[in-house]
């Protein structure tokens, strides 16, 4: 994996309204009213709506796996303005960053592209009717897994009381558990894309050892594309990506899909889950309600999506932009941000469920912006928010997917505590932020009772697993043999 970087904030002198457009737009909105479009819009036309000076730019908005402005008409913009606004902003972030002369040219102009977006969004020029959250590199090999995927899908049928899932399974490290995971959910109906992200090196040891492991089954497929930075949302993105392509270009035909990490293992055997699944059609989403330290969120997190940051593709450098516009998030999306979930990239999802995400533009525009969100936990409040806005708000706080506990580094109950690894150690201290828990905390020789409740209530999944670990290897030959049916 290569190296990320990620320094702290860089905020202008003084927060701007987006006012960088003529009197035609209305000043600092984010517009959920249609734009003026003329009959001969085409978004194609992106690049020849730059001024001189952009044009250099251009190489950047293709290459980049943040910028998109294929919906967005930039013809009312007053790039004078805007370059004044812009300039000072880059060169400062570009000043808390330790890089290269040659990377600091390229990552000047497309941090000057995304800061176009995000300008173009708070002033009302993007249609999100138009929107379309593509892979943006479709390389040979993606081709042939979509053809891979679409053979299955005509060939292969789906038993009696049983259904297809297609499972995402983002994958950075630890081949020995993603082997795991792959058995133990793999069923030949299945569809199965394992996620490399496009600089995992073709050298590197792990991608020759995720090669090995899709060799071994027909119906797992390898993808490399976009770029994953910690500490940031840049995996809701991908998430979303591979759902459009999933369902909107290749056109599969599945019943559910589930987004996972590598770390994660099934509470449920592959048989048990996909009848499991059968059993519940009517069902749209498994997401869980999560509370903050035991308290359920009071008020809106929409503030999350407006602490910019500025990401780079191919150096995996992001840099806190800070507040960067004053105006307030509209009533819909600061309504739609007052819950919090567990992660949508944690989460089971119905093929309609994807669909009215994919098809709601409210939705895109939220997701348009978080992704440049310097905050890692957006994503524990946009996915929810999706569900608000198409619906199935009470659906979605009600069915978790995933359990998932915090802490267990040491036998102290407090301070910093992140995702952990599970295991039944007696003193190491686990915090469970499920909103139906009487004890937040509990010790490692509870787990496996607090594992057998999760399936009881329905969640199908656990994390995080680790091939490192001697205790969590040990839990996991306990789920399969005493949990998997």
């Amino acid at each position: 994996m290569m190296k990320e970087t990620y320094v702290e904030p860089v905020t202008a002198d003084e927060p701007l309204k987006a006012s960088i457009v003529t009197e035609e737009v209305t000043r600092g909105a984010i517009s959920t009213a249609t734009p003026s479009m003329s009959s001969s819009y085409n978004p194609m036309l992106v690049k020849s709506s730059l001024p001189a000076y952009l044009e250099p730019f251009a190489n950047a908005y293709e290459n980049s796996d943040f910028v998109e402005l294929d919906h967005c008409r930039l013809d009312s913009l007053n790039w004078t303005e805007f370059r004044s606004w812009v300039d000072p902003i880059v060169e400062t972030a570009l000043n808390f960053s330790t890089i290269t002369e040659l990377d600091s040219s390229k990552l000047k102009e497309e941090w000057t592209m995304e800061l176009l977006e995000l300008h173009a969004i708070h002033s009302g020029l993007c249609d999100f009717e138009f929107y379309q959250p593509r892979i943006r590199r479709v390389t040979s090999s993606i081709r042939e897994a979509g053809s891979t995927l679409r053979r299955i899908v005509e060939t292969i049928p789906v038993p009696p009381n049983q259904c297809r899932i297609l499972f995402f399974i983002v994958a950075y490290k630890d081949s020995a558990h993603l082997g795991r995971l792959i058995e133990a959910i793999h069923l030949p109906q299945h569809l199965i894309i394992v996620h490399l992200e496009e600089q995992q090196s073709r050298d590197d040891s792990f991608f020759d050892e995720v090669e090995a492991i899709a060799a071994n089954y027909s119906n797992v497929v390898v993808v490399q594309f976009g770029t994953i930075i910690y500490k940031t949302d840049s995996i809701s993105r991908v998430t979303l990506q591979l759902m459009y392509w999933a369902t909107k270009e290749l056109k599969l035909n599945f019943d559910y899909f589930s987004a996972l990490c590598g770390a994660s293992y099934p509470l449920f055997g592959g048989l048990e889950l996909s009848q499991h699944l059968y059993s519940s059609q009517g069902k749209n989403v498994w997401l869980g309600e999560a509370t903050r330290k035991g308290s359920r969120i009071r008020r809106s997190q929409s503030h999350l999506l407006w602490k910019e940051g500025l990401m780079a593709t191919s150096t995996k450098v992001a840099v806190r932009a800070g507040s960067l516009f004053r105006d307030p998030v509209p009533d819909w999306m600061d309504q739609a941000m007052r819950h919090k979930s567990n992660s949508g990239n944690q989460a089971m999802f119905s093929f309609s469920a994807i669909d009215r995400m994919l098809t709601n533009p409210k939705v895109l525009n939220m997701f348009a912006l978080a992704k440049y969100s310097s905050s890692c936990c957006v994503q524990e409040h946009t996915w929810i928010a999706a569900m608000y806005l198409i619906g199935l708000l009470e659906e979605a706080r009600e069915n978790a997917n995933m359990f998932q506990v915090w802490g267990g580094a040491s036998y102290r109950c407090i301070g910093s505590m992140p995702n952990a690894i599970l295991d039944q150690n007696e003193t190491r201290c686990f915090r469970d932020e499920s909103p139906d828990k009487e004890d937040l905390y509990f010790w490692g020789n509870t787990t496996w009772d607090h594992l057998l409740l999760a399936k009881q209530k329905g969640y199908m999944f656990a994390r995080k697993f680790s091939s490192d670990h001697p205790g969590s290897l040990k839990l996991l030959e306990r789920i399969r043999d005493e949990l998997h049916h």
